[in-house]
């Protein structure tokens, strides 16, 4: 069983039918038989539609090598962190965990930031929601990669700046963090210009949805 969901303005004199709490417009149609015939008979070579290929993933690189432990058991560490690196812009903190004994570690990244007002007014956190989204759309195929390998990236903002946190094995989570890094700081948004329009449109819509009442 299979349900597709389609969700898009340009459609909208297509739908038949209005719910009776928004009026959203919406409709119901089987799936093409072309569409099935796809799923049931893939292509293995180009598509003559997207171009695309069916074909094996890339090597996957953020698969761990080395599971060591580094904390040894019954080894005292400390109770808090410790600053083990400090500059002018930066202070790195580092606490060994001797608890659950498991190859994994955890990074947490706080970039403050006021820079254009940031943290003071709504319109300046809405844009670096937006920022964000297609920041992390453009790390979509690296993502992927790492959740494969049990490594996981998480964006989050508040009043000071963005938070960042990395999760997964020791020996892999330094080669994710540079990627992102890396692709952040040369990041373009211009090439994902219909989705910037389509995530703007989506956050003006739950903003207005959240002071409607059924």
């Amino acid at each position: 069983n299979m349900r597709i969901t389609l969700l898009s303005k340009s459609i909208e004199s297509e739908c038949d039918k209005q719910e009776k709490w928004y009026g959203t417009k919406y409709s119901f149609a089987p799936i093409s038989q072309d569409l099935i015939d796809a799923f049931e008979n893939p292509g293995i070579g180009l598509s003559s539609k997207s171009g695309k290929k069916l074909d094996l993933p890339p090597v996957n690189h953020f698969l761990p090598e080395n599971l060591e432990i580094f904390a040894k058991e019954g080894e005292e560490v400390p109770k808090y962190p410790k600053l083990v690196y400090t500059s002018e812009r930066t202070n790195v903190w580092h606490k060994l965990d001797n608890t659950f004994r498991v190859p994994k570690a955890r990074m947490n990244i706080k970039i403050y930031c006021t820079d254009y007002g940031f943290g003071q007014n709504l319109k300046t956190y809405r844009i670096v929601k937006l920022w964000m989204r297609l920041l992390r759309e453009s790390l979509r195929e690296v993502l992927y990669l790492a959740e494969q390998a049990s490594l996981y990236v998480g964006f989050e903002t508040d009043s000071q700046g963005i938070d960042i946190s990395i999760m997964g094995f020791n020996d892999s989570i330094s080669k994710l963090a540079v990627e992102v890094f890396k692709k952040a700081k040369e990041f373009d948004p211009t090439p994902y210009e219909d989705l910037f329009h389509d995530v703007l449109r989506k956050t003006i819509k739950d903003l207005k949805n959240f002071f409607k009442h059924p």
